[in-house]
């Protein structure tokens, strides 16, 4: 057979083609370059492949219906494709675009790489995918092509399992082979550099869509409290950029495709970065990192890069336990303007659980440092973690309380007003406890059936995957009770300082800079749902009601309603948010989705902090402390044999 390109690689989207947002709804934060797929091309590259051996098509950002899709492969008729799954929400697409393939090219080897692969089992007995790659990616694909020039897409076992970093269906018994995680390829060629010359490529007739890996620098919060991002001069756009690759740590919630923690030599992004300003136009960076500054020096020649280049530049993902004060000082000085730490909790029991590796202690001092060098930041917070309590809860609420005031911010603007709650991603603990409740199936079908529904579901709290056992009425309130209580704090403080904090009328909530009140508007969670839900698929027709907005604004938002008895005030609040969920349960139902923030209500016995101490004794009392042990007390060694970390 004739085959006009060997290899076709291409990006996997979040959800179907109606299902996915528009990119012109996305571009206030822009969409990361697809750097796996540019490692890959890179190293393939470096192995002989020539570029008129492959082609590469961005299916996320171009979205063509699947009569293109079709028909693309069927006129580029290639040997081998690779899929780039970024997440376990692209399951829905993985399914659609892969039958796409196959029927367009029958005898095609399909690749399947990302985090998606977490879930091998279900992709290859559900699915048309022939392989999936798990963890580091370019050595592994890059011996699967040299596989696929002598065997096509047949599955055998003996040369397959020589090649590190796979998982496949043994072609005698149906059962998953894993070969463990990808090997990774040495330092001197670690390369983590976006290549917009290549991603433009992948976007075929459509190279306007370039400008969506870019957003705005220039007023975005990030960056408008420093007035060198008003300058004339400085280009209007912010670009992605990576640092590191990898963590130091194995949160529990936390979805990860490879192990160890790498760092990029800077001498290497030099010339990427004169490219991000003369072509274009790049004043302000976004530092793409999960973990940057672990390694304190290489973030310290990261920094002083970014004053060399004078670009103004963040870092949204990092660990409290990284820096130092001297390190906040250095950043500052090399025009970091904001840095978000991966906070999650106050409680200590539930940073434990969760396996965060510090201390509530440790979050404040990381902030208190931000705040004297004039460094934004926000607190982004989880809650409904299996052993949250409402008490856990409030300890949470104290530590923003805390937070806000030594920042002098409300804690509305400190944390955007919602919190988030966990999603069970396969390849967790997270997910492996819920599976072991009984909550998530361990058939294919019914891990199939969970993963489409993570692929429309949000951290939102209707979409909550209850694994912590409280009842629906406690669970969803924990969202407003965290803000409510941190505000019940503040304004406490505040009143007793004698500093007023309210803006214009009962519907805003101010908060000083500079010794200036500026007004903050109330939170519209209402307008934020419904803005995804027209640019959804099945929510579309679904009717949400103003409760959460009215809440937020007079009970939660509203300094006055913090006159009422706060045993009073929470009961209001706790009925008015489980009131709001009976009623979508309702609507739901009536509308044919009875499936829609089901696993919200589920009921399953509640995990007991005292219970997960005693597991350890005086070691970390974490989830996948408790993940570990059922299996043991199961028996069953063989399950979530691609778990991260377990």
């Amino acid at each position: 057979m004739e085959f006009k390109k060997m290899i076709s690689l291409c990006s996997i989207p979040a959800g179907t083609a109606d299902e996915e947002l528009k990119f012109a709804a996305r571009s206030k934060e822009g969409v990361p370059p697809k750097i796996a797929i540019v490692a890959l091309v890179r190293w393939m590259e470096k192995n002989g492949y020539s570029q008129d051996s492959y082609d590469y098509i961005d299916l996320d950002m171009l979205m063509l219906p699947d009569e293109d899709i079709y028909n693309y492969f069927k006129q580029l008729n290639p040997a081998v494709i690779g899929m780039s799954a970024v997440t376990s929400s692209t399951y829905k697409s993985v399914k659609r675009i892969a039958a796409l393939a196959r029927k367009a090219c029958a005898d095609a080897l399909i690749v399947l790489g990302g985090n998606m692969a977490a879930s091998a089992e279900v992709v290859l007995v559900k699915t048309e995918v022939d392989i999936c790659v798990v963890g580091d990616g370019e050595i592994a694909w890059v011996e699967l092509l040299s596989y696929a020039k002598e065997n096509g897409n047949l599955i055998k076992d003996r040369q397959l399992s020589n090649i590190q970093g796979l998982a496949y269906l043994h072609e005698d018994t149906d059962q998953l082979v894993f070969t463990g995680y990808g090997r990774k390829i040495d330092p001197e060629n670690f390369e983590y550099i976006p290549d917009y010359e290549l991603l433009i490529k992948g976007l075929k007739n459509r190279p306007e869509l370039l400008r969506n890996y870019f957003f705005r620098g220039k007023g975005h919060p990030y960056f408008r409290a420093d007035e060198r991002s008003n300058d004339p001069a400085r280009g209007d756009n912010c670009a992605y950029l990576w640092a590191t690759k990898g963590c130091v740590a194995r949160c529990t919630f936390c979805q990860r495709s490879t192990k160890g923690y790498r760092t990029l030599d800077m001498d290497r992004v030099r010339s990427h970065l004169s490219a991000l300003k003369t072509k274009h136009n790049v004043g302000f960076i976004q530092v793409a990192d999960e973990n940057f500054g672990s390694d304190r020096a290489q973030a310290l020649r990261f920094a002083e890069l970014m004053k060399e280049f004078d670009f103004l530049w963040v870092a949204m993902g990092m660990r409290c336990d990284s820096v130092t004060e001297e390190t906040i000082k250095r950043f500052a000085e090399c025009n970091c303007t904001a840095l978000k730490f991966g906070v999650e909790s106050g409680s200590q029991t539930m940073l434990n659980i969760m396996e965060k590796k510090y201390t509530v202690g440790e979050i404040a001092q990381a902030h208190r440092w931000c705040a004297n060098y004039n460094i934004w930041f926000n607190l982004g917070m989880l809650v409904g973690m299996p052993g949250e309590t409402s008490e856990t809860v409030e300890e949470s609420s104290k530590m923003i309380a805390e937070i806000a005031l030594l920042g002098n911010k409300s804690p509305a603007e400190l944390m955007g007003y919602a919190a988030a709650y966990p999603i069970p991603f396969p390849g967790t603990p997270l997910y492996e406890y819920g599976k072991q409740l009984g909550v998530i199936g361990g058939t294919p079908d019914e891990e199939e059936n969970f993963l489409i529904y993570v692929t429309a579901a949000d951290s939102f709290k209707y979409f909550y995957v209850n694994l912590n056992g409280a009842e629906p009425k406690e669970a969803l309130y924990w969202e407003a009770l965290l803000m409510m209580e941190a505000n019940r704090i503040f304004y406490k403080t505040k009143q007793a300082e004698r500093k007023p904090i309210t803006g214009a009328g009962a519907n805003t909530v101010g908060f000083k800079r500079d010794g200036q009140v500026e007004p903050v508007k109330a939170p519209d969670i209402l307008s934020r749902i419904i803005n995804r839900i027209k640019k959804g698929g099945f929510l579309r027709s679904l009717y949400f009601p103003r409760i959460t907005t009215l809440t937020y604004r007079y009970l939660i938002q509203n300094e006055a309603a913090y006159r009422l008895p706060a045993s009073l005030h929470k009961m209001l609040v706790k009925n008015l948010c489980y009131l709001e969920f009976v009623l979508l349960r309702i609507i739901s139902i009536l509308r044919g989705r009875p499936d829609l923030f089901s696993y919200a209500g589920v009921n399953c016995k509640r995990l007991d902090a005292g219970d997960v101490a005693g597991l350890m004794g005086k070691k970390l009392a974490s989830l996948r402390t408790v993940a570990l042990s059922r299996r043991k007390n199961s028996g069953d060694d063989a399950s979530s044999l691609l778990l991260a970390g377990m």
